[in-house]
């Protein structure tokens, strides 16, 4: 939306941005699914805050 005129504007390169946004979401959610323990940055960024107490 363009907050000076008033007009929407649409880009294929957003819709293909967003796309490839929701597509990586969807993958994330599977694997928090599949693995019980979470990806390795989800490891990674857990270990980091218990080591800071």
């Amino acid at each position: 939306m363009d907050p000076r005129r008033g007009e929407l504007k649409l880009s294929v390169k957003a819709l293909n941005e967003e796309t490839e946004r929701n597509a990586y979401q969807q993958y994330r959610a599977q694997v928090k699914r599949e693995a019980k323990f979470g990806t390795f940055a989800d490891l990674l960024a857990k270990r980091n805050t218990t080591s800071e107490k």
